[in-house]
């Protein structure tokens, strides 16, 4: 069976004889003149018998056709090299078309399929099967609405998001959408309440307040290495102050002392304390204790500065 069909577009009956023996099919896949061998048969120069060519017909490559209803696929052929010798099996506008439809009807009901069994494992509070960390990891994900963003927020390796990510999956906690694995969606009563368990603070901030919190802040933006809510007893070793404990509760308190915010050189040793000085800190014991602990952090022969609610924030 002839590959190339001709669909002529002239009556000439020499045009088309020259159509015919231009598109003839040799052995091998090769055509069995060539255009030089033609334009001599027929008296023609190259450009008379390229015109005569392409105004003579159309050509189907009979090759080139739908795989699924094997109708022809592609732009009808003017001359040879036209030929599309890279071409791969296709499917015709039409038939893609049928099989989107049938591939996104196969996809919602897969999805709700798959939502049901969310709607389960909703019910069932599968999620209690989760350590804190992956827990964390699902609030995150509810939160942030990006797997990029909930991973740095809970600070883990892409590696470890990944698995729990997948975990987090299969006990059909949450849902894929699209071609991309890492877009996701909740249920939205599921949503909702994660994101209630997220007011909920399962562990303290380290800050004993908000304003300790601000005086961290304000600090980092003038030192490059801020610590807050440093042990006294991790940077003053005890034989060094010993001699100041002339109190019986001297030595106990040393050992519970903590700074507000500690700023330090690039190799980590201390340069300066700060401390917030709030309301609490006016009554007489108060008073007493921290003056021991900067009497204590000055022996080292390091400044302690007492920061003001007015003096915080004009820092």
């Amino acid at each position: 069976m002839a590959r190339f069909k001709l669909e002529f577009l002239t009556d000439n009956k020499k045009d088309r004889e020259i159509a015919r023996a231009y598109w003839k099919e040799g052995d091998k896949r090769t055509f069995f003149y060539t255009a030089k061998e033609l334009r001599k048969k027929f008296d023609l120069s190259q450009w008379a018998f390229l015109k005569t060519v392409k105004n003579a017909c159309r050509v189907i490559d009979t090759e080139k056709k739908c795989i699924t209803c094997k109708k022809f696929v592609g732009d009808k052929l003017k001359i040879r090299s036209d030929i599309d010798i890279f071409f791969q099996a296709d499917i015709c506008p039409e038939c893609r078309d049928k099989a989107e439809k049938i591939e996104e009807e196969s996809r919602k009901r897969i999805n709700e399929e798959y939502r049901e069994y969310m709607r389960d494992a909703f019910k069932q509070e599968v999620y209690r099967q989760l350590n804190k960390l992956e827990f964390n990891f699902l609030i995150a994900l509810a939160k942030e609405e990006s797997f990029d963003k909930a991973t740095k927020s809970v600070g883990l390796s892409r590696a470890t998001a990944v698995a729990m990510y997948n975990s987090i999956f299969r006990l059909g906690l949450l849902n894929t959408k699209g071609n991309n694995n890492f877009e996701y969606e909740f249920l939205p009563e599921f949503k909702s309440a994660l994101l209630e368990f997220s007011k909920m603070k399962i562990v303290k901030s380290i800050f004993p307040s908000p304003q300790a919190d601000k005086l961290y802040q304000k600090l980092k933006l003038k030192y490059l290495y801020v610590y807050p809510e440093q042990p006294v007893s991790v940077f003053i070793k005890t034989e060094d102050i010993k001699h100041l404990f002339t109190e019986k509760w001297h030595e106990d308190y040393f050992m519970k002392m903590r700074i507000d915010c500690v700023v330090c050189d690039d190799e980590g040793y201390p340069k300066a304390c700060y401390e917030y000085q709030g309301g609490y800190h006016e009554s007489d014991v108060q008073k007493q204790m921290d003056d021991f602990k900067k009497k204590v952090v000055q022996e080292v022969g390091i400044i302690v500065n007492r920061i003001t609610s007015k003096e915080l924030n004009d820092l």
